[in-house]
């Protein structure tokens, strides 16, 4: 009986398990490396989330109270602007509320109908424009930013903010309205007329009564 080939294919077999023992052994190194690796990376998130918490609590602070004091500005003392974060999935998440009476309303919550969301949009604009290194040009253009606002006694107030804002950042802004009492607080105001599908651009001139 001829034993050579069994002797071959037993001296193949141990052959081919001796590489798959130092092919397990490779594989467990690099399971170890991989995981010291994956440790390293958790505390290094762990480090950036906790600096990312500290940093959006300095930010907080002053996104909050300058924003708080635009909404009382036009609102009164009952209003605030909270920002709450969290860590989720390892991501920092900032969530942003209006406050009246004790009563917290998303921004975008459709209960909020007097215009508190565009006052919190115009004060956030300027803000963060007040406090990015480097500034860019002291020029903010919007598009009807307080079109939602209701009722002349508001509309006084933001004049009041507008012009306050203004001095404070000597910041210039250009604002697109239809209200018209909104204008008059501006240094120069322009209305568009279309006649014919023509869009004509003509000053309007104020008495010095008016910018009184």
């Amino acid at each position: 009986m001829d034993l050579k080939k069994y002797e071959d294919f037993l001296s193949d077999k141990r052959a081919s398990i001796e590489i798959h023992r130092e092919n397990i052994q490779e594989l467990e190194d690099r399971i170890k490396d991989c995981l010291i690796y994956l440790g390293d990376l958790e505390e290094a998130l762990e480090v950036m989330n906790i600096v990312g918490i500290l940093a959006q609590q300095e930010f907080e602070d002053v996104v909050e109270t300058l924003v708080t004091q635009a909404l009382r500005f036009v609102f009164g003392d009952n209003h605030s602007f909270v920002i709450e974060s969290e860590i989720s999935h390892n991501q920092p998440e900032v969530h942003l509320f209006i406050d009246i009476d004790g009563e917290r309303f998303s921004p975008k919550d459709d209960e909020l109908s007097g215009g508190q969301a565009d006052v919190v949009s115009f004060a956030l604009r300027v803000v963060l424009w007040a406090i990015q290194y480097e500034r860019t040009r002291a020029t903010l253009v919007f598009d009807e930013p307080f079109r939602c606002l209701h009722g002349l006694q508001n509309i006084e107030s933001v004049k009041e903010m507008i012009r306050y804002l203004s001095e404070t950042l000597d910041l210039q802004f250009i604002i697109i309205t239809q209200e018209g009492e909104l204008s008059k607080i501006a240094d120069a105001s322009f209305v568009v007329v279309k006649e014919r599908g023509i869009s004509r651009v003509e000053r309007i001139e104020r008495d010095i009564e008016d910018e009184c």
